[in-house]
């Protein structure tokens, strides 16, 4: 009879002694549990997936070269298990600093860890999404115990953490992480979601917002003077609605970048619904496996310019259409066709050309993606649900002039006049009259609050069409 081999050898017991060793004086955050329980619990989520012992050493040690000691580490590693066992602890590692002072933002390194992720071999993935996993139990399970006040012992806020989250369930679902993991995962996540959408509920006051958007990154600029990105916020009183606040992205609250303070904003949910003028999707045969949040998770894994906030246009649209030639230069969704047929003048998501909207499209999902917000028609109810907004619609719809409102001739001037008049009627402008008489785009935002309300009220334009992962333009009727 054939002695019996084991399948863990003393090399796994000597990364245990390893791993107990570098995180001895280490705890869970929030918590007097030793961060090995972390470790431990990761491997036997490997081993229980029939990882083998060097995808289980590399479990035990996946934190060793971020948290204990950077390269140095890595080449003890390499140096005691070998390349492949060093390998997997290398990419499963978002920093390879020894100085926690010299690593890069969390944000930025997040963002570098789920592109890294697309590529990641068999091997980094499984045990990636074993540790996210554990992670995300953890996270669940505190946050049932102790509530908001979870938040605090994280560097990243609530909604950053809920992004990050939800991105990582997209992108190892896409790269082939083993399916039991992801699976599990996605659950976890969701019920998450849930738990911060119901906390939410307890803040929102009758308030809508209203964005006129911009695929332009140079209007995103926290120097930019003329910027035509504005946000309007509407609130309900007894006597009925009436605009609180009318500003550029810039003059948000907060001191980084205007389009992370939009995020910010946005990612409280504490509002009814927030019209945004930019599309939500792109036409169903471009969708990648998976719908609708694919193509959200797909937008965060495009590469972009360090100081651009989003993909470029012609980067999205490359990723999109990933290789394949479009039979019309612009393909457009239902409901945009429905418009155009109606006389408004439609953009192309994939369009990239000017006057095309792929670079708006590209900006509005990964601000759609980073909100963690509900979206419409896919939820129809609930605080801080985002709505796809289009002024032109919304202005045709009322009977108001929807074309040739922009700019400084007589024809554009009268015609701002006669919708600033219009919507003085269903809302108390509250001394925002100039504004709006002199830029079209802060009459957009305020627009583009009504799709929210109508969303909210139930009083969305009917347009015949079937709610599918393309999504819907909501016009107020």
């Amino acid at each position: 009879m054939a002695p019996h081999v084991p399948f863990l050898t003393r090399r796994f017991d000597l990364a245990f002694q390893l791993a107990s060793g570098l995180h001895h004086q280490q705890v869970r955050k929030g918590s007097n549990v030793p961060y090995i329980a972390h470790l431990m619990a990761v491997c036997a989520l490997v081993l229980d997936t029939r990882g083998d012992e060097d995808q289980a050493i590399a479990a035990l040690l996946h934190d060793a070269v971020e948290d204990q000691g950077g390269l140095s580490t890595l080449d003890t590693i390499r140096r005691l298990f070998g390349e492949r066992v060093a390998e997997i602890v290398k990419a499963c590692s978002d920093s390879t600093s020894s100085n926690p002072n010299e690593k890069p933002p969390w944000r930025q390194r997040k963002e570098a860890y789920l592109q890294h992720l697309t590529t990641a071999t068999p091997d980094a993935l499984l045990v990636s999404a074993a540790d996210k996993l554990h992670n995300a139990r953890t996270i669940l399970a505190d946050y049932r115990a102790v509530g908001e006040q979870l938040w605090s012992r994280f560097k990243a806020n609530k909604q950053d953490q809920l992004w990050y989250y939800r991105s990582l369930v997209a992108v190892l679902q896409s790269a082939g992480a083993p399916t039991v993991l992801v699976n599990e995962l996605g659950k976890v996540v969701s019920e998450l979601l849930q738990l911060a959408e119901s906390a939410s509920r307890t803040t929102v006051q009758s308030r809508w917002i209203g964005i006129d958007f911009s695929g332009d990154c140079r209007m995103w600029s926290s120097g930019c003077g003329i910027s035509n990105v504005w946000v309007a916020e509407a609130l309900e009183s007894r006597t009925g609605l009436r605009l609180e606040s009318l500003r550029r992205v810039q003059q948000l609250d907060g001191n980084g970048h205007p389009f992370d303070r939009l995020v910010g904003l946005l990612s409280r949910r504490d509002f009814n619904a927030a019209g945004i003028d930019a599309p939500f999707s792109v036409p169903a045969e471009f969708l990648p496996a998976g719908g609708h949040r694919a193509l959200l998770g797909l937008v965060e894994t495009i590469n972009r310019q360090e100081t651009n906030p989003f993909p470029s246009g012609q980067a999205f649209k490359d990723a999109v259409t990933n290789g394949h030639t479009l039979q019309s230069p612009k393909p457009y969704r239902k409901t945009e066709e429905y418009w155009k047929n109606k006389g408004v003048n439609v953009r192309s998501t994939l369009w990239v050309e000017p006057r095309g909207g792929s670079a708006m499209t590209s900006a509005c999902l990964a601000l759609l993606g980073r909100s963690g917000c509900n979206l419409w028609p896919w939820v129809e109810s609930g605080p801080g649900l985002l709505v796809e907004a289009f002024p032109a619609a919304q202005l045709k719809t009322w009977k108001l002039p929807f074309q040739k409102y922009s700019g400084n001739d007589s024809v554009a001037l009268n015609n701002r006049k006669a919708i600033v008049a219009a919507l003085s009627k269903r809302i108390d402008l509250n001394g925002h009259e100039s504004a709006l008489l002199s830029s079209a785009d802060a009459l957009d935002s305020v627009l583009c609050a009504f799709a929210g309300l109508a969303v909210t009220k139930c009083s969305v334009h009917n347009d015949g069409l079937s709610r599918d992962d393309e999504g819907a333009i909501a016009v107020h009727i």
